[in-house]
Parts: structure tokens; sequence; C-alpha cells
């Protein structure tokens, strides 16, 4: 009987720090996932789709050798948690290298057609920049306020971009900003995307 009393703490206490580093592990990605989630929304990365198919596929591969390598001595969700704990942690830090070696002494201004916007369930704006299409979060309240529904043949975007200089295919965004078109020759004048 005393046995068993001591035996069912100790499993309770296991059962405990179980869930404490289950906990953990939970907030750590969710941490990681906002982290990564603002890094991407300041910034414009000239990926293709192939380097998104790319990135899942080796994400896909870390749950699949980590299932391989260490077979039954882990769970299958303990293999998804360290290989999306290893995913974000690695974006995160290619987007921070990328933050901390922008250029900031002179700015990229661009003036881009509006391609759609959306309202629900945050406000959007769709664009395109240099060949690669973007959807990028923008405060729309005022300028459908002051412009009507019919955003894309009354207004475009207006970039203001700083390079980066380790890392040609990404763009820090310091403001985009709708603007209403303007007027040359009776015609709209819009800069080329390219």
């Amino acid at each position: 009987m005393f046995y068993k009393q001591i035996t069912d703490k100790f499993k309770k206490e296991a059962d405990k720090r179980k869930l404490t580093k289950s906990n953990m592990c939970t907030w750590l990605i969710i941490v990681l996932l906002a982290i990564y989630i603002r890094f991407m929304g300041t910034f414009l990365t000239m990926f293709s789709d192939w380097w998104n198919l790319l990135s899942f596929s080796v994400v896909y591969l870390i749950v699949i050798l980590l299932i391989y390598l260490l077979e039954k001595s882990i769970e299958y969700i303990r293999a998804i948690i360290i290989s999306a704990i290893v995913f974000l942690c690695a974006w995160n830090t290619i987007y921070l290298y990328a933050y901390c070696n922008r250029n900031t002494d002179k700015a990229i201004h661009a003036t881009v057609s509006l391609n759609g916007y959306g309202t629900r369930p945050v406000p959007k704006v769709l664009f395109t920049y240099k060949g690669y299409k973007f959807e990028k979060v923008v405060n729309l309240k005022d300028v459908i306020s002051k412009y009507g529904d019919n955003l894309r043949n009354i207004c475009e975007l207006e970039l203001s971009l700083s390079e980066v200089d380790a890392l040609p295919i990404f763009y820090y965004i310091n403001y985009i900003d709708v603007v209403k078109k303007e007027k040359t020759n009776d015609k709209y004048k819009t800069d080329a995307n390219d």
C-alpha cells in the first residue's frame, strides 16, 4: 500500500513535468510565430513559389528524419513540434539579420498600381513589385471614406523601401501609402512595376 502511494505520487509529478514541457513548447511556438508574422509583414521578399515549396519540403524532411532517427523514443507530435521550432527559428534569424543589415541611407521610392484590396478580416492591399505579387496589411479606413469603394481605379500605392545589403532579395518596407492617381494628359500616370 505504501509502495503504491509513493509510485502514484511520482507518476503524478512526472505527468506535471510533461505537461509543463508541453506548455513551454506551445508558448515558444506561439512567440516564434508572432515574431515571424511581424517580420514577414515588414519585408518584401522576392521569392518565387519554388522557394516556398522548398521551405515546406525541408520542414517535412526534418519531421521524417526525426521520426526515422528517434523511432519509438519520440512521439510523432513531438517531431512536428521540434520541426516547427527549427523552421521558425531559422526564418526569424534570417529576418533579424536582414533587419540589422538594411540600408537606411538611401530609400527606394516606387509607385505601383493597386491590383486589389480587402477589408475583412484585416484591411490589406494587393500589388505587384518587380514581377512578384504581394499582399500587405494597410489601414484603409480613412482612404475608403475619402475616395469611396472603387479604390482600384482611383488610387495607387506609394512604396518606400530600403534595400538589405547582404540579401538582395529582401526589401524593408519603410511605409506603404495609398494615394490618389495623378492625371497627366487626361490619363492616369503610374510608374512601371518592373
